[in-house]
């Protein structure tokens, strides 16, 4: 099987101050790659930002557009939708994630076509500020009751870096196994390709503190994990009900 191409899926919102870092530090992959951008609405000139960056690095293949809705959902499935890449990993337009980081993740991808990569930020020691206290503690009890119902431990189910073949993720969207449910789509990408009988693949990470702009969850944090713990206990009853399809992408 020939080294699979990738794109690097970036939603942005406000992000102007992280487009030229992420573009400058994406490290070579050593297949083709792309690096596309989904805006969710932006108002700090993150477009035109995005079009000069574009025009200043000719050598880089860089698609961005406009996402349809609001949120990170709809900006993930869109832009999973439109990849030109066989696979696709997400980095949050925030690069609180080292991008520079992102090779471990697509040689786990490339390794098997049933693989989908779920990063971890508690492996290493993380900067100072970079994670309050009430986001450690809903991420160790997500994490818990996610490890619960897949039947393996995760350790950083909310992490928004995540990896999966785009012929994976179209199966995914097309069954619909808690579709909508998850706000972010974390969860139900984990727990979509965890149904489909994907392996899960966790991949240690950094996790630095924001350099540019602010975090756009913060209104949303009640909200964002009633809908977490919605979409689990919707997966954790299917499984109980042996309803799992269990598909595996054995083929090339």
């Amino acid at each position: 099987m020939n080294p699979p191409t990738v794109t690097v899926l970036i939603p942005t919102k406000d992000e102007k101050g992280n487009i030229e870092p992420a573009v400058r530090r994406m490290p070579d992959f050593g297949v083709e790659t792309e690096l596309l951008f989904v805006d969710g609405h932006s108002t700090d000139g993150t477009l035109e930002e995005l079009e000069r960056v574009t025009a200043a690095h000719p050598d880089r293949r860089i698609r961005y557009f406009t996402q349809e809705g609001k949120g990170k959902r709809p900006a993930v499935w869109q832009g999973f939708e439109r990849a030109w890449g066989e696979v696709v990993i997400i980095l949050d337009g925030d690069i609180t994630v080292p991008p520079e980081e992102l090779p471990a993740v697509y040689r786990a991808l490339a390794a098997s076509p049933d693989v989908m990569v779920n990063a971890t930020r508690f492996r290493y020691p993380m900067e100072k500020g970079a994670m309050q206290l009430p986001n450690h503690m809903a991420n160790r009890f997500f994490a818990l009751l996610v490890s619960l119902i897949v039947g393996q431990r995760l350790t950083d189910t909310l992490c928004g870096t995540k990896g999966m073949w785009k012929r994976v993720f179209l199966e995914l969207r097309d069954v619909g196994f808690l579709s909508g449910m998850d706000l972010y789509g974390d969860h139900e990408l984990i727990l979509g390709a965890w149904n489909l009988g994907c392996r899960i693949v966790e991949v240690p990470v950094h996790y630095r503190a924001r350099a540019y702009g602010e975090a756009k969850i913060a209104n949303q944090k009640f909200s964002g994990g009633t809908a977490f713990l919605r979409a689990d206990l919707a997966a954790l009853k299917h499984k109980l009900l042996g309803r799992r399809l269990r598909r595996r992408y054995s083929e090339a």
